[in-house]
This record gives structure tokens, C-alpha cells and sequence, in this order.
């Protein structure tokens, strides 16, 4: 990837447009370049393992000495109970009471020890054969406000190849930032959250 860290250095939360081929190498690389650095990585494995993420995090030198915690929602893909730890596992993809849960317990536990957290969602497009989209744009819309008001950092992965214009706009209004990964590169593009009006220029309740 080329585009630089100045392109998104202040997002908050980052949609990520790629093959599913790609996806999670492409939020690997994100999470390791994040401008500040992390002290925890928070993977949400839905369409990997926690052990798959395991592999593709080591020898990257600047996530060296970071902290991983996963939460494992399981779908058909994998079931092994095998992998890294510490893991919070979530038997459904449609139980986002769980997902939320676990989430927040690792936010929590990050606040408490002075953490700044990089969550990365692998993938958002897994999730959507289990659940209806309104639902998971509301639990996804939730974690992210907290990320933001704890100084966090999220990246959400969305199949780019699906070519629903519809679904890439609905989640790109979680973001600061929509970077777009294909045949020709990656290039980066504002989401909703960047282009939000100034609170003076709302329109009278």
C-alpha cells in the first residue's frame, strides 16, 4: 500500500474496501501503520481465526512488544477451540448482544490500564449473512462513538467487490476515512464523519 499516513492520520474509524482475498492483510498493514501507535490489538475474527491473525501479526516490527486480544465469532468456517490467548469467543455472528459484550469488556480493561486500542472487524461482510445490516451498522455505530471519545482507533472491512453501492455508502457513515484497495493501488477518500457540518452550520431544531 502507498497512500500515506497523512491521509487518514486523524480518522477514528476507517472503512476498508477490498477483495476478501485481501482484507485482512490489508488491516494488518493498517493497524501496524496507525499514526501514534497502539498499545493493544483488538481483532474481531469472524472470517479468520484467531490463529490465522496470530500468523499474519508476527514479524511486523512496529506491532512488536503490542498486546492482542481476539474475540472469535464463530461461524461454519472454523470451530477449533486451539489459538491464541486471551480470546472471547462468541458462538453466533447474529448474537450481537455477545459481540458488543466482549468488545466492551476489552475496551474496559484497556481503560483501566491506560491502553490506546486499534480494533480491527474482519469482516463487516461475514457478519451480513447472519444479520440484517440496520443491526449491525447500530452495534458497529455504538463502539465506534466510544472509540472515539477514548481515543481509539477501528478499522472496518467491507468486500469491495460486491459492487452495492448502497451498503459501501451505509457503512462509510461510520467513518472518517473510506481507504479503497484494488488492481491498481489504494487510494483514500473521506467518509461521513469528515465531511460532517460544523455544529453552527446545523439547521434549528
Amino acid at each position: 500500500m502507498s497512500a500515506p499516513e497523512s491521509d487518514f492520520e486523524d480518522a477514528a474509524a476507517v472503512l476498508v474496501l477490498s477483495p476478501r482475498d485481501v482484507g485482512a492483510k490489508a488491516c494488518a498493514d493498517l493497524l501496524e501503520r496507525t499514526p501514534g501507535g497502539l498499545d493493544r490489538l483488538l481483532i474481531v475474527a469472524i472470517s479468520d481465526d484467531p490463529a490465522a491473525w496470530e500468523t499474519r501479526l508476527d514479524d511486523r516490527p512496529a506491532l512488536d512488544g503490542t498486546a492482542v486480544s481476539y474475540v472469535d465469532v464463530r461461524t461454519l468456517r472454523h470451530g477449533d477451540d486451539d489459538g491464541p490467548t486471551p480470546v472471547e469467543t462468541v458462538r453466533s455472528p447474529a448474537d450481537l448482544n455477545a459481540l458488543g459484550t466482549a468488545i466492551n469488556d476489552v475496551l474496559s480493561d484497556a481503560a483501566a490500564a491506560g491502553e490506546r486500542v486499534g480494533l480491527c472487524v474482519y469482516s463487516i461482510s461475514e457478519m451480513l449473512a447472519f444479520v440484517d445490516r440496520e443491526l449491525v451498522f447500530k452495534l458497529l455505530h455504538t463502539v465506534g462513538a466510544r472509540l472515539r471519545r477514548e481515543d481509539h482507533v477501528a478499522y472496518f472491512h467491507l468486500d469491495g467487490d460486491t459492487g452495492d453501492e448502497e451498503l459501501e455508502t451505509l457503512f462509510s457513515h461510520l467513518s472518517d476515512a473510506v481507504v479503497s484497495i484494488d488492481d491498481h493501488g489504494m487510494t483514500v477518500s473521506p467518509g461521513y464523519y469528515a465531511v460532517a457540518p460544523e455544529d453552527d452550520d446545523l439547521p434549528p431544531e
